[in-house]
């Protein structure tokens, strides 16, 4: 059997040259000598041309299966529409999983990281509810005086005071006088209890935000990616290349046709160094597997950011059409799946990464009314009995006059 191999494909095939012989190893190869191991078979490598070298691979490798010359292509392939009916594909060797990854943006520090701890409608109720206590309270005093229920001897909390320690009690700070009457003090008491309940929720929730470092993913899908201003990157002659040149339909056709075009680089560690050091929005779109070691590495580590969500790409070998070891190659595979050689040659060549070691980052929420209606309920329970206190003392004083 004759086997066609492609001068480098790391970590499928990798090509050592040792004085003038050369010799092949990396997960693909693993996968042929099980397979050669079981059915008990001969073959022969051999190398493209020099003529064919940078020619389109798997052109040149549907030329030499057609032609007679190899039987099996030993490099990652991946069926198509446009390279279904050219050639036998076997059972999928792996499934790789597509992710895209991105340079993190640092947080930029400005009003709206002070801002966002509380939602919106918090904010208005907040700023809502403590000025109607402070009319309340300020009118509530007045009026207390001058039916005699307010004796100090200088006016304490008419409105513009009421105003001022109403709004500090949100601050937790404090004032050395008190209201006389009772509903004075209700509302007072009802102040402190809401300013440090609500003071403390917002320290916490933005203290959370400024030491988490906040991640908004650009998009979370290819398609969401064609939509934005992100420039994909590709290792050049790999099989997602492949897939973009080739596609004659969907997202690979779309790439394909975007601006601006994608950017092709020589392997996986160039895309991640063109990502540290480039202005330029892009993205690199390669097997989760390949990259996710490159990516825990000195000086990478934390500073690129993995997207969220994959797709699946089947890997597979390419046959001669109508090969007579196809049907003996899919069991074998199926077998080995099941045993799990597939699976420790995958992690041997693949670097199967499942985690991110970098702390996860997140968007957090903003605290919404429903997170801390107590306090609000509270206060505004205490501003109702307060009311109703006052129209009962002033009733009392009134009948104590007469």
């Amino acid at each position: 059997m004759r086997i066609f191999r492609n001068k480098k494909d790391p970590p499928f095939v990798i090509i050592k040259n040792e004085g003038n012989k050369s010799s092949a190893e990396g997960w693909l190869v693993d996968v042929w000598n099980d397979l050669r191991s079981q059915l008990r078979f001969t073959f022969k490598f051999y190398q493209p041309s020099r003529r064919n070298a940078n020619a389109n691979r798997t052109k040149v490798s549907v030329q030499e299966l057609s032609s007679g010359r190899a039987e099996v292509i030993l490099t990652p392939a991946v069926p198509t529409l446009g390279n279904f009916h050219l050639a036998e594909f076997t059972y999928p060797v792996a499934t790789l999983r597509l992710r895209f990854l991105i340079h993190r943006s640092s947080t930029v520090s400005g009003i709206g990281q002070f801002v966002h701890p509380f939602s919106p409608f918090l904010w208005y109720s907040v700023v809502g509810l403590t000025t109607f206590s402070a009319l309340l309270m300020g009118t509530a005093y007045t009026l207390a005086r001058r039916i005699g229920l307010e004796t100090q001897e200088a006016p304490i909390f008419e409105l513009r005071e009421s105003f001022l320690i109403i709004f500090s009690t949100l601050l937790q700070q404090g004032t050395d006088s008190s209201p006389s009457s009772l509903s004075g003090r209700i509302i007072l008491w009802c102040s402190y209890t809401f300013g440090v309940v609500i003071y403390t929720a917002y320290s916490a929730a933005l203290i959370s935000k400024l030491a988490v470092r906040e991640v908004d993913f650009p998009f979370h899908s290819l398609d969401q990616m064609l939509a934005s201003n992100y420039r994909p990157i590709v290792v050049r002659d790999s099989v997602l290349h492949y897939l973009i040149k080739e596609g004659e339909t969907g997202n690979w056709k779309s790439l394909r046709e975007r601006k601006p075009s994608v950017k092709l680089v020589g392997d996986v560690s160039e895309a991640i160094d063109e990502l540290m050091r480039s202005n330029e929005r892009l993205a690199l779109l390669e097997a989760h597997e390949r990259f996710g070691p490159l990516v825990q590495q000195s000086p990478h580590d934390c500073e690129l950011l993995v997207m969220p969500g994959h797709e699946l790409l089947p890997v597979t070998l390419m046959l001669q059409k109508s090969s007579p070891f196809k049907k003996a190659f899919d069991q074998l595979l199926l077998r080995m799946l099941e045993t799990g050689r597939l699976s420790r040659a995958r992690q041997r060549w693949l670097f199967l990464v499942d985690e991110d070691p970098c702390p996860l980052d997140s968007t957090l929420p903003s605290f919404a009314l429903k997170h801390v209606t107590l306090p609000f309920l509270i206060f505004l329970a205490g501003i109702a009995s307060s009311f109703l206190i006052f129209i009962i003392e002033i009733l009392v004083h009134c009948a104590k006059r007469k």
